[in-house]
């Protein structure tokens, strides 16, 4: 039971004991009103009967007056205090649905979140499984990672060689220019023995 459902019970309990308490009043008024009508019919009696107690008669007589106008005072007070009471129940009744209202509300919400939830936990079997998946992709990529730096230390050593080569090649090239311009020289050498040879025919 929440705080407002306990504050609710005691406000309907007082409202009960008020009614209660106006209704019993109201009860004695009546009474009141009865005796003092009794009394009225007793004193026309006595009247008739003792001139000598009109006097006390009369004095009672406006004792019950002032006593039933207290009474009637009273239960005019009661009467507002029980249309009070009534406001505070109809005012009480309408709290009551707009509680209600927002218990409907609640409940409302409390199936979205838990809706909500649900989802939440799907996200999160999806990034698990997601996860998963990126960390195998980061061991493929690590082990390319290495392949590709041992394929560069070869490839690195290949063109160490092949520079090497080109050196090489490049001393050949100059060697091979070198005979080609001592070729040469011999070749006009014996061009010009054959030129002479030629004449001594």
């Amino acid at each position: 039971m929440t705080e407002l459902e306990n504050r609710l019970g005691v406000l309907r309990n007082q409202t009960i004991a008020a009614t209660y308490v106006a209704g019993e009043a109201k009860k004695e008024s009546e009474a009141g009103k009865l005796f003092y009508r009794c009394a009225l019919d007793d004193l026309k009696i006595i009247r008739s009967q003792q001139d000598v107690h009109t006097m006390i008669l009369s004095e009672h007589s406006q004792l019950l007056e002032g006593l039933t106008t207290t009474v009637e005072g009273h239960t005019v007070k009661l009467d507002g205090l029980a249309e009070t009471v009534e406001g505070h129940t109809v005012k009480l009744d309408g709290l009551a649905e707009t509680v209600e209202g927002h218990t409907v509300k609640l409940d409302g919400l409390a199936t979205t979140v838990q809706d909500l939830a649900v989802t939440v936990e799907g996200h999160t079997v999806k990034l698990d499984a997601l996860t998963t998946t990126v960390e195998g992709h980061t061991v493929k990529l690590d082990a390319l990672t290495t392949t590709v730096q041992d394929l560069a230390v070869t490839v690195d050593g290949h063109t160490a060689t092949l520079e090497q080569h080109t050196k090489i090649l490049g001393d050949h090239s100059k060697k091979f220019d070198e005979h080609t311009g001592i070729l040469n020289g011999h070749t006009v050498a014996l061009d010009e023995i054959l030129r002479i040879v030629r004449k001594l025919d």
